[in-house]
């Protein structure tokens, strides 16, 4: 049977009353949705957030690198540094992409000459992974502008290390530097053998000029001049004109030479 509403019982309720009424049921309903939102929100965060959130912060950090490439490929260095720094500040969902931020970063710092920066972020990326020769290069490269000798020194020692049983430019590279930093270091008989060493892979390379220099220097002009005639043909960079004006002032040596 169908229950009939007391007509007395509505007629009690004013106007106002059922207002309010309707009101309160509603901020009720309200209210136990916004809470019930909150609890799946909370469940959610504990579940997944902590995840998510991390992978957010990581491919930011990507993104900013990405855009640190562009800056460094269209020659805005200054853009370049900035994207780079923030974007390890950032962090990344991939380790390697982290590395491979390190090595742009320490590249563009060596090439504005900020080479103490350079071989920090060189070193860091060393750390994660000392396999490639161009990251020595750069490590290498900023501690001997940096006038850091002896750590330059033990950098090369690492480099050669790597590329010796490979051989080629890279060693030819890591042979120029070595021999450099031993005469900046003032141990020049040491370095005429390295740039010799590097002469002797190859005839064409600039170790080939600098241990022409210095026979020169010890009177085994016969020597030096073996070297300039095999450097001076194929030579391109500055060292190009110091080559054939030191073969000039050779010229032919005496039998005692």
């Amino acid at each position: 049977m169908q229950q009939e509403t007391d007509p007395t019982v509505q007629s009690k309720m004013t106007p106002d009353e059922s207002a309010e009424d309707s009101v309160a049921v509603g901020a009720l309903a309200v209210t136990g949705v916004l809470f019930v939102l909150f609890v799946a929100g909370v469940y959610a965060y504990a579940t997944y957030g902590g995840p998510f959130v991390n992978r957010l912060s990581g491919e930011l950090g990507e993104v900013i690198a990405a855009r640190g490439v562009t800056a460094q490929e269209a020659g805005q260095t200054d853009d370049a540094i900035r994207a780079y720094q923030l974007a390890l500040q950032k962090g990344f969902s991939e380790p390697r992409q982290k590395y491979w931020t390190q090595i742009r970063l320490a590249e563009v710092l060596l090439q504005t000459d900020q080479y103490t920066e350079a071989s920090e972020y060189a070193r860091e990326a060393i750390a994660f992974d000392n396999t490639d020769s161009k990251l020595h290069y750069v490590l290498t490269a900023s501690l001997w502008q940096a006038k850091h000798l002896d750590e330059a020194l033990a950098a090369t020692d690492a480099w050669l290390d790597l590329v010796r049983p490979k051989g080629g430019r890279p060693l030819e590279d890591a042979l120029w530097y070595r021999g450099m930093i031993y005469m900046d270091l003032g141990q020049r008989d040491i370095a005429l053998e390295v740039f010799l060493e590097g002469a002797r892979l190859d005839p064409k390379d600039r170790s080939s000029y600098h241990a022409a220099a210095i026979l020169h220097d010890l009177g085994r002009d016969k020597e030096a001049i073996a070297l300039l005639d095999a450097y001076i043909p194929s030579a391109t960079d500055a060292r190009a004109e110091l080559a054939k004006k030191l073969r000039d002032a050779i010229g032919t040596p005496g039998p005692s030479n």
